[in-house]
Formats: structure tokens, C-alpha cells, sequence
């Protein structure tokens, strides 16, 4: 369940027994279910017993073990996984192999939603990327807010060589090629400093910015009910 994508048909079945289990069915018979599956998943406070949706519930999982592959690039699980599946990078390219194991398919599977709920928390610059990293709130890539008609050259650009020796942003390089929205916004964010700590990865959903399953979870259910009712 943690670290394996589970078969929806799976998730389905083990869900099965947990409704035969608390509505007392017996080889002798069925009984009634009085309340469907959806109602007992959902929250006390809105009638229902907080049980999980399992591939929702996998899924979740999952996501938690893909944040920690960005965000916790030292651990020697994490260590492992890069060199086998050649994940270079701060921010790795996940994508699928050919000799992929159960628990790679599981991260592969959410890889795309943990990335867009990701974004950087400034310290130094170093690892940030100024164009392509999400570092200016819930806006995304500075890259896709370009004026039309202008061409970015190709390369990184750390965050911060956008840093001046007065610790200002180079306002005259970049401020032009972007609406004043956007760079109203950039000139809200204290610009980085050499002298504090790393820049690192927080996770957009949580209020504290730290990863938490159930933040995750809560994104799997939001999608699969607007799935459902898309109205």
C-alpha cells in the first residue's frame, strides 16, 4: 500500500470485504447496506466514519515517498533510486523504464501531481532555477509568463546570479520581458542571500508547507470528485 501502485481492481475488492465486515454479512446471507461506500468516507462532520478510498489512499502514499525523492535528496533510499533509475538533478526527470521495479511505477504514477503542488523556499539562490523553478508563489514558471515575441535563451539560470553585490535583484535583466503583475509579485519575495541557509522544497498544499499524507490524500479525492461531477 505505501510502496506500490495497488491495481484499481484491488482496491476495489478490499473495499468490498470492509462493507461485508460492517454491515455483518455471512456466508449465510447479505445483509443490507444502509449507507453507500462514498458516505462512510467522508468526514465525521459531514456523516460519514473517515474510512479511506484505497487507491486514493495508495496514491497518497506514493506521493509522500516521490516529495521525499526531491526534497530529501540525501537519504540513501533516495541515493539509491537516483543512480539506479539515472535521476540527475535537483529536481529529477522521473520518467518510466523499461526495468522499472513496483515501487518506481508507484512514484512514476503521481510523479506530475507531486510536481505541480512543489515549490522552492529561497535561501541562498544556488538551486533555484530563475525561468524554469516554481520560487514566485502559485504562479508557476516565470518562462510561462513571457511577453509574446520574446525568445529565452537556453541554459539554467541559478537565482541567484540575479543577485546583485547591493543584494537586489538585476531588475533592468529580466523585468521587461514580463507583464507588471508578475513583476509586481517578484518584487514582493526577499531576494536570496549567501549567507542563510540552503534553498529547499515545501509542499504548497499544507498551510505549514510541509508534506502531509493526508494533504495528499485530500487532492486525490478533490480530482476524483470532480471527475465524477464535473458541473
Amino acid at each position: 500500500m505505501q510502496t506500490t501502485l495497488l491495481p484499481k481492481r484491488v482496491c476495489m475488492e478490499i473495499e468490498k470485504l470492509i462493507m461485508k465486515f460492517i454491515w455483518g454479512n455471512s456466508f449465510d446471507g447479505r445483509h443490507v447496506h444502509l449507507v453507500d461506500w462514498n458516505t462512510l468516507c467522508k468526514p465525521k462532520a459531514d456523516g460519514g466514519t473517515c474510512f479511506k478510498h484505497l487507491e486514493d489512499q495508495n496514491a497518497a502514499f506514493l506521493m509522500k515517498l516521490t516529495f521525499g525523492l526531491v526534497a530529501q535528496p540525501d537519504r540513501f533510499w533516495v541515493r539509491v533510486l537516483r543512480s539506479k533509475y539515472m535521476c540527475d538533478g535537483v529536481i529529477p526527470n522521473i520518467v518510466m523504464r523499461c526495468n522499472k521495479s513496483h515501487l518506481w511505477k508507484g512514484i512514476c504514477s503521481v510523479w506530475d501531481e507531486v510536481r505541480s503542488h512543489i515549490s522552492w523556499k529561497i535561501g541562498n539562490g544556488d538551486d533555484i532555477d530563475f525561468w524554469t523553478d516554481r520560487w514566485v508563489g502559485e504562479i508557476g514558471c516565470l518562462k510561462d509568463w513571457v511577453l509574446p515575441n520574446i525568445l529565452l535563451l537556453d541554459g539554467s539560470i541559478p537565482l541567484s546570479s540575479m543577485v546583485n553585490e547591493f543584494g537586489e535583484l538585476k531588475w533592468d535583466v529580466f523585468q521587461h520581458l514580463l507583464p507588471l503583475p508578475i513583476v509586481m509579485r517578484i518584487a514582493a519575495i526577499i531576494p536570496p542571500c549567501a549567507s542563510v541557509p540552503c534553498d529547499c522544497f515545501r509542499w504548497d498544499v499544507s498551510s505549514d508547507k510541509k508534506f502531509l499524507v493526508r494533504s495528499a490524500y485530500r487532492i486525490k479525492i478533490q480530482q476524483s470528485e470532480s471527475q465524477a461531477d464535473p458541473i
